[in-house]
């Protein structure tokens, strides 16, 4: 199929053109499947925290999931700090495998002030992102 576009174009005033009935239906598409993706996404509430290209999700359900991006040899990890002074930290064992860890946490949700995302750097102090504080309604 050969698609003229001089002639679609020029067509006569009040007649939409082939370019204009595309752009309408891949529009009305994109908003259909934002839409869906918005419904879906809204279930569950994270935080999602970088350091560097390394990252780190942390979701109201408890799931961590810690991703080393950079192939530099530091190890990365997410330090949970609770409000009760208590802390916890994850660590992404395959280094950059390119494949993320994940795992559930469900118990430490609770209290859970804040977290970030570090490098193990060895004989210096790790290097963190900032905090990232969870408030829960209070």
């Amino acid at each position: 199929m050969r698609i003229d576009l001089g002639e679609t174009l020029s067509a006569p005033p009040g007649r939409r053109t082939l370019l204009q009935r595309f752009a309408a239906i891949t529009a009305a598409a994109g908003l259909l499947i934002g839409a869906a993706a918005g419904t879906a996404a809204a279930d569950v509430s994270w935080v999602t925290i970088k350091q560097g290209a390394d990252w780190a999700k942390f979701d109201a359900n408890g799931y961590v999931t810690i991703c080393d991006e950079e192939a530099d040899g530091h190890g990365v990890y997410i330090y949970l700090k609770w409000e009760t002074g208590e802390d916890r930290s994850y660590t992404d064992p395959g280094g950059a495998d390119g494949v993320c860890a994940g795992t559930d946490a469900t118990g430490d949700v609770p209290g859970v002030e804040y977290i970030k995302v570090c490098e193990r750097i060895n004989n210096w102090p790790d290097k963190c992102s900032h905090r990232s504080y969870i408030t829960w309604g209070d």
